[in-house]
């Protein structure tokens, strides 16, 4: 597996959590990720069953965003050349994932060649990523980069029902597109909201809680959308569990906020599942955007799994499977009525709780990731 984000980040967790599956399965997984802060060496460890190698960023750095590091490059392509593997999967289009998988597949170094799609690249993020940055004018190169990579890649994945009328869209035959989603980490039972709580030392104030991963977003929203249901529901707290991500001083300042919000910062998966199993009401602001649209987040999995009521936009797939599988209630897809939406469910303590319970069902049922690998697994055996 070929993955662009640092590792602990983003599309990692889907390579990690999907590898790990597949090795419970019986297969070697190799993941290639990127490490914060080794300069020079190539790190191998064993995580949860993964052979995860964290490649080097060297003395330079990496341009902004183009993952041009020639240390992180070099490091890969000899990985990835160096020995016949069974499947090479694509998480990503930055160079150093789009480079060694054209040169495996130029030199067929793998018997499938695999493309994941858990982004709406060409035209969407690379304009909102590249654009106003010295690397604007890689834009074209990396979009033609995606349709050369899907177009001859054996297989092509994709974690939405738009992303999959896209890849269609380029000429890829729709039997050699798998809709994958995020999937569930569903192994072991949800601890009790009072369990939670009181490991958490916390008391029975309603509770929302927000998952970030520092990259800002959509949490922009929340500032505005808190204080308003404060105003509704001025016992309600609200956690922010994870990094930083920019809104911190907004909350400060947003009036009658501050005081009702705790910042665990950067914490374990675990602790993360007992923060989410603490909720009353799990935030998920998912606004109406082109990126967002094609997206299936990675947090939309995790939520479902922690069983408790989400409140979200509906916008994509988080709308669909929202509406689906009953896990929630969704505001407009402007979010002009998210903060409504947080009162209700923190005013209606039986209906959030079958709304959680309705997410964990259909986490075990549908989204787990054992049956996601087990899915793959099938599409890679028709492919060949």
């Amino acid at each position: 597996m070929l993955n662009l984000n640092y590792e602990r980040v983003g599309t990692y967790w889907r390579c990690l959590r999907l590898g790990r599956a597949l090795a419970e399965r019986g297969h070697d997984v190799e993941l290639l990720t990127k490490h914060r802060d080794e300069r020079l060496r190539a790190r191998v460890e064993e995580r949860e069953g993964v052979r995860v190698v964290l490649t080097p960023k060297g003395y330079l750095g990496r341009v902004h965003l183009g993952e041009w590091g020639a240390l992180d490059l070099g490091h890969r392509l000899a990985r990835t050349l160096a020995r016949p593997t069974d499947v090479l999967v694509a998480f990503g289009l930055a160079p150093d994932v789009a480079l060694p998988f054209l040169a495996s597949h130029r030199l067929r170094r793998a018997r499938i060649h695999v493309v994941d799609r858990d982004d709406p690249y060409r035209g969407v993020l690379l304009e909102s990523a590249f654009r106003k940055t010295q690397l604007a004018p890689t834009i074209p190169l990396l979009a033609r980069w995606e349709r050369a990579m899907q177009r001859r890649a054996d297989g092509v994945t994709v974690v939405s029902e738009e992303l999959l009328r896209d890849t269609a869209a380029t000429g890829v035959p729709r039997e050699r597109i798998l809709l994958l989603p995020q999937g569930a980490d569903v192994d072991g039972p949800v601890p009790s909201r009072e369990e939670a709580r009181a490991r958490l030392r916390l008391d029975d104030s309603p509770l929302g809680v927000y998952v970030g991963s520092g990259a800002g977003g959509d949490s922009s929203v929340l500032p505005g959308v808190l204080a308003e249901v404060r105003r509704e529901a001025p016992a309600a707290r609200f956690a922010f569990v994870g990094p930083p991500d920019g809104i911190r001083r907004q909350l400060a300042e947003a009036a009658g906020v501050a005081g009702a919000t705790i910042e665990t910062g950067l914490l374990s998966p675990d602790e993360v599942r007992l923060w989410t199993a603490a909720a009353d009401v799990l935030l998920l602001p998912y606004m109406d955007t082109a990126i967002n649209r094609g997206r299936f987040p990675m947090k939309l999995g995790d939520f479902l799994a922690a069983g408790r009521a989400i409140v979200s936009a509906d916008v994509g797939e988080v709308g669909r499977v929202l509406r689906e599988v009953v896990a929630g209630v969704l505001a407009r897809p402007d979010g002009s009525d998210f903060a409504a939406r947080v009162v209700e469910l923190l005013g209606d303590a039986p209906r959030a709780a079958r709304l959680g319970a309705n997410g964990r069902a259909a986490a075990e049922r549908t989204y787990d990731w054992r049956l996601l690998a087990e899915r793959f697994e099938a599409f890679l055996a028709r492919l060949g």
